[in-house]
């Protein structure tokens, strides 16, 4: 299943390698209620879910974040898109199901939009 949510955002990907990283994820990914451990580009946190390993990869347009030990093999990717009229941010996540309990379906699509609002604030916020 996938998960999009888009904001108006003039940012650069280079910036959204900078300022979305493992450490921070509470303060910009809704699931994410703290980090136990982060070092570097992988660590462990604590979600709505319960306790997961998180890797971080940057990409050419922004950063992809994965849950390797989740049993729905959840991913996101926070994005930029700069050459359209309007800027976008754009959060795209997936998990390896076609279907799903209409509860977790719904903490997904909370996560993409609350994701996406909070990303473009953080990188609105910080200088």
């Amino acid at each position: 299943m996938e998960f999009f949510c888009e904001r108006d955002c003039a940012c650069a990907p280079q910036r959204l390698h900078q300022v979305l990283r493992i450490d921070n994820l509470p303060a910009w990914c809704e699931p994410v209620e703290r980090v136990l451990e982060a070092a570097g580009e992988q660590g462990r946190i604590w979600t709505l879910w319960g306790e997961f390993a998180v890797r971080r990869e940057p990409l050419r347009y922004g950063v992809r974040f994965t849950l390797p030990e989740c049993p729905n093999a959840l991913q996101w990717t926070v994005t930029a898109e700069n050459e359209k009229e309007v800027p976008l941010l754009r959060v795209h996540a997936t998990i390896n199901r076609a279907t799903h309990d209409a509860e977790f379906i719904e903490t997904l699509e909370r996560m993409a939009r609350e994701t996406c609002r909070s990303a473009a604030a953080l990188l609105a916020s910080v200088p």
